[in-house]
């Protein structure tokens, strides 16, 4: 799986100023065609899909879960 920027709180733990934390994910979003990053829920989402049954004839491919980001 190749998931794309995703918040997960770590910028929150890296000691950075609030301004510095917003700059960093209002570059991310910019990138991103549907303008928002990713849940850590929605990437659990994506692994519960490839670990059920639902994708038992799935094999060899990339599970790219980026919003878009690697398609434009």
């Amino acid at each position: 799986m190749s998931p794309g920027p995703t918040d997960t709180g770590i910028l929150d733990k890296r000691g950075l100023s609030a301004e510095v934390r917003d700059a960093i994910k209002q570059g991310l979003v910019a990138q991103i065609p549907q303008r928002r990053l990713g849940s850590s829920e929605e990437l659990a989402r994506s692994v519960r899909f490839l670990a059920s049954d639902a994708s038992s004839f799935v094999a060899g491919e990339e599970l790219v879960v980026d919003r878009g980001m690697t398609r434009v």
